[in-house]
């Protein structure tokens, strides 16, 4: 019933809002372009980024941030790594001002899977919307974040930040391998390297480095005919300050002190993951991906 509906737009603003400084602009069927152009100069004046989305389910944020999310949480069920391990991996590899977990605590864990419960029945049971038990759960133990005290993180005045796991490097007592399966990620991965002895083949003694792309380390090593006992992945996709590495089931602790030690030698900050396809930061960013193709077909 509005008279003029040329002047009728959504501003959304991401919750925290002053640390997330993005704002959607939702264009309805009839707003007019000067009507978003306003707004948009409105949201400039305030230091705002401002994205257009058509008046859809979830607009576009909440979409991607359920797939940051939703696979996030996969990834912390499985134990790949803990929370604030896989952080750190994902603000720096994907340049995120707030990590999955910190931004659930931020906006509330409670609120977060309402969303997605409302996103799942909008698009009409897209899997990748489904509330994990996982998530369900710890919001309805009041595991929320900020707001309770208590969510991924502990935020009570007297707990103790959690940080990631690290562990320090021990050189490797012999010569270096490094897959060639991927030429360019190799060359790329072993500039960060100190001098060290290479060896041209693998073989006993030698502590051999695979760069998976979609796959996971045990995997390479089968592949390559490799020692999984000596055998080592590193995200060398995935850019960011932190280096993460992965071994297979069985790679001995000297092999991953060895690896860690390829790379922390500088004060590089160096994370070490269970084994799982595409690693971290590779996996994560193939389901925002995913979702995002999701959106354009519809």
């Amino acid at each position: 019933g509005l008279r003029h509906p040329e002047r009728f737009a959504g501003l959304r603003f991401l919750n925290p809002a002053p640390a997330l400084r993005i704002v959607e602009l939702i264009r309805g069927l009839r707003t007019a372009e000067a009507t978003l152009a306003e707004l948009r100069r409105f949201t400039q004046r305030f230091q705002y980024h401002a994205v257009t989305s058509q008046d859809t389910p979830g607009f576009i944020i909440a979409h991607l941030s359920r797939g940051l999310m939703g696979e996030s949480a996969r990834l912390l069920e499985a134990e790949v790594a803990d929370v604030a391990t896989l952080d750190a991996i994902l603000a720096s590899a994907l340049s995120l001002r707030l990590a999955p977990f910190e931004m659930a605590d931020a906006v509330g864990l409670d609120t977060l899977v309402d969303t997605a419960r409302r996103l799942y029945e909008a698009w009409g049971g897209e899997p990748r919307f489904r509330v994990t038990p996982f998530l369900a759960s710890r919001a309805a133990a009041g595991l929320v974040g900020r707001r309770t005290g208590q969510g991924f993180y502990d935020h009570r005045p007297q707990a103790v930040p959690l940080q990631p796991v690290s562990e320090a490097g021990v050189p490797w007592d012999g010569p270096v391998y490094l897959s060639q399966r991927h030429p360019d990620l190799a060359a790329a991965t072993s500039r960060r390297w100190p001098s060290v002895e290479r060896a041209e083949a693998p073989g006993p003694g030698v502590l051999a480095i695979v760069t998976p792309v979609g796959t996971d380390v045990i995997t390479e090593a089968v592949r390559q005919g490799l020692d999984p006992r000596t055998t080592v992945g590193v995200d060398a996709v995935s850019p960011g300050a932190r280096v993460t590495l992965a071994g297979t089931a069985v790679t001995t602790p000297a092999a991953r002190r060895g690896a860690i030690a390829l790379y922390d030698w500088n004060g590089t900050p160096v994370s070490v993951v269970r084994d799982t396809p595409g690693l971290v930061a590779q996996r994560t960013a193939a389901m925002v991906v995913a979702v995002a193709y999701a959106m354009l077909d519809r």
